[in-house]
């Protein structure tokens, strides 16, 4: 549900209804609109709100797997799939936050990047930044590799940021 005073800016009628947090505070969605509105609505609901993969199983189906608990402190915005360890399985680097949220929620900044290495099977283990080197901190929103002459790169794009650049292989 949203807060009082972001909903009575968007629908300005319910201010006199709800002219408190008091009286707004155990509504429902029925409670605001008639039923015949609600009948009409387009009701979207979410299951699972993990950061997960989709793993395509090359017969018309997708698998989800939920990355794992280290993955899910903060949003992710930023991700790149390549072997980045060169042990011939495909890993994950990961980036996210957000700084721009309300006041009253507060700002999503759990993360610092993250490293998942792959096992050939789907299945991802997260290793610390001390041991992977790879540590990035800001609002993460994209994460590329490159080809470079001697060396491949993963280049870190980050909101009011420079790129930040790691080596790999």
């Amino acid at each position: 549900m949203p807060l009082r005073h972001d909903l009575v800016m968007q629908i300005p009628g319910l201010k006199q209804k709800y002219s408190n947090y008091e009286s707004y505070k155990e509504q429902t969605i029925q409670n605001f609109f008639p039923k015949e509105i609600i009948d009409k609505s387009i009701i979207l609901e979410s299951y699972v709100l993990e950061s997960s993969l989709l793993i395509n199983n090359n017969d018309g189906t997708f698998e989800l797997k939920a990355l794992p608990n280290d993955a899910q402190f903060s949003p992710i915005y930023g991700l790149a799939l390549n072997d980045f360890d060169n042990d011939n399985n495909l890993d994950l680097l990961i980036g996210g936050n957000f700084y721009r949220s309300k006041p009253e929620v507060g700002i999503y900044d759990a993360s610092y990047g993250l490293f998942l290495k792959g096992d050939g099977r789907t299945n991802f283990k997260a290793i610390t930044p001390k041991k992977s080197g790879f540590f990035s901190k800001g609002e993460v929103r994209d994460i590329i590799t490159i080809k470079s002459k001697g060396s491949d790169m993963v280049l870190v794009g980050k909101n009011n940021s420079k790129i930040q650049v790691f080596q790999y292989k």
